[in-house]
C-alpha cells in the first residue's frame, strides 16, 4: 500500500490552509506525525505545486512530486490527481488516500481502516472514512423562490426529535482507499466513490477538516485538550512561524 497526500497550495475558503499553524506545528505536519509513527516513510508520496511542502515531504523520508498547475485550480477533481500519479502507484497493490486538512485522524485510525478495508473483500472494493451528521439533516430546509421556507425532506416532520432521526453519514476527507487496478480502468468518480464502497466510521470530531478560521479554532482546541489529557505526553510549546520549522513539526 501508498499513502498518498494531496497538498496543493492554492485554497479559496481559507489560505494556505495545510501550512496554517496549528498547535505548534502546521496543519499538514500533523499528517506527516502521523506517518512517521506508522512507520510507512518509504512508501509516501506528497503531491503539491508547494516548493515548501515538497521540502518539507524530502526533510521526512519521504517522496515529493511537483503538481502540474492545470491540476491545482479549484475546480481539479481528486480522481484526476490520482489518475495523473498512477505511474508511481502501479507498483503497490492500492492507494491511501490522506488530505492534510484533517489532522485529529491519528495513525489508529488508519491502521484500523486498512483492517476494515482488508476484511472486506479488498480487489472490488473502496473504503471512504465518514463521520455522522449531526444537526439533524431530517429538518434542514431550503427557501423557495418567493422567500420562504420549505422543508427538503417529507419525513423531517416525522423525524423531529434529533434522537428519532436515523443516521445520515459525510465524507470527512480523511482516509480513502481504493485498489490500484480500480484507478487504472477508472473506476472511481469525482467524489471517489466507487460501486462498493464500504464505510469506516469516525467520530465527529475525529473527522473535523480544516477549511475556516472557525475549524482551526476549533482543532486547537481538540488537539490541546488531548494532549494535555494523555499520559506521559507533554503539552506542545509554542514555536517560530518560520516554514521550515512548522512544517517538520
Amino acid at each position: 500500500m501508498i499513502f498518498f497526500v494531496p497538498a496543493r497550495k492554492g485554497s479559496e475558503r481559507l489560505k494556505n490552509k495545510t501550512t496554517r499553524l496549528l498547535r505548534g506545528r502546521s496543519v499538514i505536519a500533523w499528517s506527516f506525525l502521523r506517518l512517521r509513527s506508522l512507520e510507512v516513510t518509504d512508501r509516501v508520496l506528497v503531491s503539491s505545486d508547494d516548493p515548501v511542502i515538497l521540502e518539507s515531504a524530502k526533510r521526512h523520508g519521504f517522496m515529493a512530486k511537483e503538481r502540474p498547475a492545470g491540476l491545482c485550480q479549484p475546480e481539479t477533481r481528486m480522481s484526476d490527481v490520482l489518475y495523473h500519479h498512477l505511474p508511481e502507484f502501479q507498483r503497490h497493490e492500492e492507494v491511501c488516500v490522506l488530505y492534510p486538512t484533517s489532522p485529529l485522524r491519528n495513525e489508529n485510525h488508519i491502521t484500523k481502516a486498512v483492517a476494515a478495508w482488508t476484511e472486506s473483500g479488498r480487489e472490488d472494493h473502496s473504503l471512504m472514512s465518514v463521520s455522522p451528521v449531526t444537526h439533524r439533516p431530517y429538518g434542514l430546509m431550503s427557501i423557495n423562490a418567493m422567500g420562504r421556507l420549505y422543508c427538503n425532506r417529507p419525513q423531517g416532520e416525522i423525524f423531529y426529535q434529533q434522537q428519532h432521526q436515523p443516521v445520515d453519514y459525510r465524507a470527512n476527507g480523511a482516509i480513502y482507499i481504493i485498489p490500484t487496478r480500480m484507478l487504472e480502468r477508472r473506476g472511481i468518480n469525482s467524489q471517489l466513490f466507487c460501486v462498493n464502497t464500504i464505510p469506516f466510521v469516525m467520530e465527529e470530531p475525529d473527522g473535523l477538516e480544516i477549511d475556516t478560521e472557525d475549524d482551526l479554532r476549533v482543532a486547537e482546541i481538540l488537539l490541546r485538550d488531548r494532549y494535555v489529557r494523555a499520559k506521559n505526553i507533554t503539552p506542545l510549546a509554542s514555536c517560530s512561524c518560520h516554514p521550515a520549522h512548522v512544517l517538520t513539526g
